[in-house]
């Protein structure tokens, strides 16, 4: 469910990327249109940082599995044999 909403607000933001981006056409000066495309770019970037996530949440979480201990038994003498 997490990543359905994750997925489902990235295409959403991308969609409002492109309508930002639009906008730069009916720029009246070259410092609106550098706005219009940093704010498009920033939309952009928020976008593949939730697909991003919803990619993380999708996954399945790591169970913790019990390992037997190892090293336990301690040999009672170290001389070597023979």
């Amino acid at each position: 469910m997490k990543a359905t909403f994750l997925y489902l607000a990235s295409m959403l933001t991308a969609v409002g990327a492109l309508l930002v981006a639009s906008g730069i056409e009916s720029a009246v000066s070259g410092w609106a249109m550098l706005g219009y495309a940093f704010a498009s770019l920033c939309l952009l970037m928020l976008a593949l940082g939730l697909a991003g996530l919803g990619c993380c949440a999708e996954q399945p979480k790591k169970r913790r599995v019990h390992r037997a201990p190892e090293n336990t038994v301690k040999p009672k003498s170290r001389r070597k044999a023979g």
